[in-house]
């Protein structure tokens, strides 16, 4: 299993997850990510802030980005 780092990705910049998580593949890293994003969303909705500017960007132990899950693309709009 490898480790993934999820850094949230703001207007204001980015915020380092310096924990990780072990995940089997980056696809099961991304799964995790856009469930955590609707989570975030859900409260923001209740909270009344902006909804989607943010996005996880999902970097190797090795700082290298891999995957990106924008907010917006795990919103369930009607």
């Amino acid at each position: 299993m490898a480790r993934y780092y999820f850094h949230l990705r703001t207007d204001s910049g980015r915020e380092d997850d310096t924990e990780g998580a072990e995940f089997p593949s980056v696809d099961a890293a991304k799964a995790e990510a856009s469930r955590a994003a609707r989570e975030m969303l859900s409260d923001r909705v209740w909270s009344g802030q902006a909804l989607f500017a943010d996005a996880f960007e999902i970097a190797t132990e090795e700082g290298i980005v891999v995957a990106t899950v924008p907010f917006k693309s795990v919103a369930r709009l009607n």
